[in-house]
C-alpha cells in the first residue's frame, strides 16, 4: 500500500466513524452536546462564517488553492463537528491528533482556525449573550419582554500559575483554587443574555459584576434575584427591586418565618443555577482549562454560552 493509499484509507475509515456518529442519535449527543436538530440548524451559519473567514485570510496562503495534502475534514460539516467535539470533550490537542489521524501541531491549528468561527456563526443565529449593554434605553431595547433577571457568578478551574504573584490574583478563597470568574444575567426561561468579560478569581462577585457595570442597565422596575454574594447591591441601588436571602444575625439563629422565605426565594433563584449547570455541559468551561491565552477562556465561555442558548431557543 502506497502512502497515498493509506491516507485515503486512513480518511475513509475517519468518515465512516463521523458518519456513525451521525446516525446514532445517543452517540451524537454524547460526542457533541448538542441534538441533531441543533446542530443542523446551526450549520448554514458556520457554512456562512466560514466562507466570510475563508475569503478574509486568503492572503496568508502559502500555496495555491488545491494545493498540499487534501483536508482530512472534507466538508463544512465535518469541520463542524470537530470544533463542537473539540469544546464539548474538551480533548488534549494529542488525543483529537490520534482520533482524526493528523499531527497534533494540525488540530492546533484547526481549533484556534474554527473557534472564532464558531463563535461568529452563534453570533448570525443571535443565540450569543450581549458582553456589555451601556445603557438602560439599550436594556429595554435588546430585551423588551425581560421583567425579571438571575444575577450570579460563575467559577471555571485553571492550572496554578508559577510564581505566588502570579497566583495571587487567581486564587479563590470560596473554592480554595485557582479560578477564573465570569458574571451572568439570565432569563427565566434560562436564557443568558449578558456574560461579563472573564476576570481573576480573587476577585469578589459583587466587585467583577460593578467593574462590568452589570446592573447599572437593568431597568429600576425590573426584579433582580441575587444570593448572598450580592448583599450591598440594594445599598447602591435604592429604588430597585430585588429578591435575596436575608443575612443570619450573628450569634442567633435565622428565625423560621425568615427560613421558609429563603426556601420560597431559593425555589425560583435555582433558575439561574439551571442555566449555569447547562452551560457547563460543555467541558471545555467545567473541566480544568489548559489554554494558557486568557482570550481562549473567554471565547471559550461565550460559546458555551451560545451553544446553551440555542438549545433553549430549539426547545422553546
Amino acid at each position: 500500500m502506497t502512502c497515498y493509499q493509506r491516507n485515503i484509507y486512513l480518511w475513509s475509515t475517519l468518515m465512516m466513524n463521523i458518519t456513525r456518529c451521525f446516525q446514532d442519535i445517543r452517540l451524537f449527543k454524547a460526542v457533541t452536546g448538542m441534538t441533531y436538530a441543533e446542530f443542523t440548524a446551526l450549520l448554514p451559519a458556520f457554512e456562512a462564517a466560514l466562507t466570510h473567514h475563508t475569503l478574509t485570510n486568503r492572503a496568508s496562503r502559502q500555496r495555491q488553492e488545491g494545493g498540499g495534502r487534501k483536508h482530512t475534514l472534507a466538508t463544512e460539516r465535518e469541520k463542524l463537528f470537530f470544533i463542537i467535539f473539540f469544546v464539548k470533550c474538551y480533548a488534549t490537542f494529542d488525543i483529537l491528533a490520534w482520533l482524526f489521524e493528523v499531527d497534533r501541531a494540525q488540530t492546533y491549528r484547526w481549533v484556534t482556525a474554527y473557534l472564532p468561527v464558531l463563535e461568529q456563526a452563534l453570533g448570525r443565529k443571535a443565540v450569543l449573550p450581549e458582553r456589555k449593554i451601556a445603557t438602560v434605553e439599550e436594556f429595554l431595547q435588546r430585551f423588551p419582554q425581560v421583567k425579571e433577571v438571575f444575577v450570579d457568578g460563575t467559577e471555571r478551574p485553571i492550572r496554578r500559575p508559577t510564581g505566588a504573584e502570579a497566583q495571587r490574583p487567581y486564587y479563590s478563597g470560596k473554592k480554595k483554587g485557582h479560578r477564573l470568574k465570569n458574571v451572568v444575567v439570565t432569563t427565566a426561561r434560562k436564557r443568558v443574555i449578558v456574560l461579563s468579560e472573564t476576570f481573576p478569581g480573587h476577585t469578589h462577585d459583587k466587585t467583577g459584576a460593578n467593574d462590568h457595570d452589570i446592573f447599572a442597565p437593568i431597568p429600576e422596575e425590573g426584579l433582580i434575584h441575587l444570593d448572598l454574594g450580592f448583599l450591598g447591591v440594594p445599598k447602591e441601588r435604592p429604588n430597585g427591586r430585588f429578591s435575596l436571602p436575608e443575612k443570619k444575625p450573628k450569634g442567633r439563629p435565622l428565625p423560621e418565618e425568615a427560613k421558609e422565605r429563603h426556601r420560597e426565594k431559593a425555589r425560583r433563584r435555582v433558575l439561574v443555577e439551571h442555566a449555569l449547570g447547562g452551560v457547563k455541559r460543555v467541558r471545555a468551561v467545567a473541566d480544568v482549562l489548559r489554554n494558557s491565552l486568557t482570550v481562549f477562556g473567554d471565547r471559550l465561555m461565550l460559546i458555551a454560552c451560545g451553544i446553551w442558548n440555542l438549545h433553549i431557543e430549539m426547545t422553546a
